[in-house]
């Protein structure tokens, strides 16, 4: 009976297998199909389409793709085994974790895809015991992969942390030596996140050309052990450096085209410097970064688009002039974004009270600095290539004005501006032109506009498109001024768009613009109303938490 029961399992599966079944067409299709499809499900619900045949048995024993970053709990020791009853010759495209694992899971999982020739790894983990010590937790194995091509490394961050959930013990114990004897030589893509680095010398040596030559993608972010960061890998296109404590910073790349540092500089040390190579480089982002003496960076000829932001302590100026010696670098940029977030903390600094008590001065930094450039001649250099200029600032003052004037100095062909302003909770501040000439003079914002109509002809005469976008928390009367100057001198001006968040004083706005005199005929005035702020895509990204109310 259980014989015959047997076989009518076997008869019946043979019939699923029957060409032209309409109930079976899905097992029909190439394997390499069918890979595809189980690879877009849940792990747990792969793994139970194994009991339907031998045929999905087969399919998920070969499954090129496993990712288990959905796997809670428990659950996760159970990689082990998944691995275990693998086919032999089943070469692993992917594979990913996420979550808590033993160290012995963690060593047995890695010795597996290894030996499976897997070509992107992802390991997002905290381990839930102490890690060996010495060339155990060194990973050999996986540094000896030449099949391996993206490697990504983690540690878990639980994002509902209670004291019952196992305190992380990650880290990344390597010695330099091994690294550059065997190499990842096949890699193009690295990612190390909250990874800890134990070899005083690895922070030198591991991206190189001996190490790693062939890659391509580099992201390091928050980072322990690392103070001193090299980066001369000859292939190296994309560089992402986020939130470390780096005293120095040399990168060095022929091919690289896209480089972003940010927080990375937050500590002020004797002798920290930043030194950049890169001729070929097409987007720039420096934000926050206020703890470099030095700064040395290379024309970027073909830049496309550069976000600085100045993030600084109050009345520190030297540490803003390393930006400024970047922006020399970027000259040849076509689009540039400028930060400055001196005021991201307004009266959450009881420093800040202290100064609006004592009357000192209270601007934008960055800008600050440019105004002095500025009464001292100005940049010595010029965007002759610059199309698109966005600010983000606090303020629309004196404070700011010169600063922002010396940027339109050396911006002759600029086609866009875009200025962002809050203003918030400074409409009791006196500003300065921070110029004896001019604060002794009782020179007023009308009258320096009108002072500078010709030393920004050229700017004036191809200027076509200003976005003003006023988010402060009432009319800024320096906006509506500034808005005359274009209006009066604007030659090329063709479009003048003024965002403000006050429904009553729209058109007030809109019947005092309209009635100011024009150079252009054709320039079309709008008024547009926005209930709360709206900042660019790029703003997001650059993480401008200053500017949120």
């Amino acid at each position: 009976m259980e014989a015959r029961a047997k076989g009518g399992r076997l008869s019946e599966e043979e019939e699923l297998h029957t060409e032209g079944s309409s109930s079976n067409r899905i097992s029909s299709l190439p394997d390499d199909i069918l890979h595809h499809i189980l690879s877009l499900l849940p792990v747990g619900s792969t793994a139970q389409t194994s009991v339907l045949s031998r045929q999905w048995n087969h399919l998920w024993a070969s499954l090129p793709t496993l990712d288990f970053s959905d796997v809670k709990g428990g659950a996760v020791e159970f990689i082990s085994k998944v691995l275990r009853h693998r086919h032999e010759n089943s070469n692993l495209k992917v594979f990913r974790v996420k979550g808590y694992l033993s160290s012995s899971c963690l060593y047995s999982c890695i010795d597996r895809v290894v030996k499976y020739s897997v070509e992107e790894l992802a390991l997002d983990v905290s381990l839930t015991d102490k890690y060996f010590s010495g060339d155990a937790f060194g990973l050999p194995s996986l540094f000896k992969c030449d099949s391996l091509r993206s490697l990504t490394l983690a540690t878990y961050k639980n994002p509902y942390y209670s004291p019952s959930i196992p305190k992380p013990h990650f880290g990344l114990l390597l010695s330099s030596n091994a690294v550059a004897k065997s190499g990842l030589h096949q890699l193009h893509t690295l990612s190390l996140t909250r990874v800890e680095f134990l070899d005083s010398a690895l922070e030198l040596d591991l991206f190189s050309a001996s190490s790693l030559p062939s890659l391509e993608k580099l992201s390091i972010t928050n980072c322990k052990g690392i103070t001193h960061l090299k980066i001369t890998c000859p292939n190296i296109k994309d560089v992402h450096i986020v939130r470390m404590f780096l005293s120095s910073l040399d990168i060095s790349g022929m091919r690289l085209e896209h480089l972003e540092i940010t927080h990375s500089f937050e500590v002020m040390v004797s002798g920290n410097r930043v030194k950049i190579f890169a001729p070929n480089l097409k987007t720039f982002w420096w934000q926050h970064n206020y703890g470099t003496e030095e700064s040395f960076a290379l024309s970027f000829p073909i830049l496309r688009a550069c976000h600085l932001a100045c993030f600084s302590k109050v009345d520190d100026v030297t540490m803003a002039k390393p930006t400024i010696n970047l922006l020399c670098g970027s000259s040849q940029v076509q689009k540039l974004c400028i930060y400055d977030s001196y005021l991201r903390l307004v009266f959450q600094n009881l420093y800040m009270f202290s100064c609006l008590l004592r009357g000192a001065s209270i601007g934008c930094l960055f800008m600050q600095i440019l105004s002095d450039i500025y009464f001292e001649g100005g940049l010595p250099y010029s965007f002759m290539n610059l199309k698109t200029l966005q600010i983000f600032i606090r303020i629309f003052n004196k404070d700011v004005i010169p600063g922002i004037t010396c940027l339109f100095k050396s911006s002759p062909k600029l086609h866009t501006l875009s200025i962002y302003t809050m203003n918030a909770y400074l409409e009791t501040y006196l500003p300065t032109w921070h110029n004896i000439l001019l604060d002794d003079a009782g020179c007023t914002e009308e009258q320096f506009w009108e002072s500078q109509a010709q030393i920004l002809s050229h700017f004036l005469g191809h200027l076509k498109v200003v976005n003003i976008h006023d988010y402060s928390h009432r009319i800024n009367e320096n906006v509506i001024k500034f808005a005359r100057f274009l209006l009066e001198h604007g030659r090329s001006l063709q479009e003048i768009i003024l965002h403000s968040r006050h429904p009553s004083g729209k058109e007030k706005i809109s019947s005092v613009l309209e009635g100011f005199p024009r150079a252009s005929a054709g320039v079309k005035i709008s008024v547009a109303l926005a209930t709360r702020a709206k900042f660019p895509d790029a703003c997001d990204r650059a993480k401008l938490n200053f500017f949120a109310f």
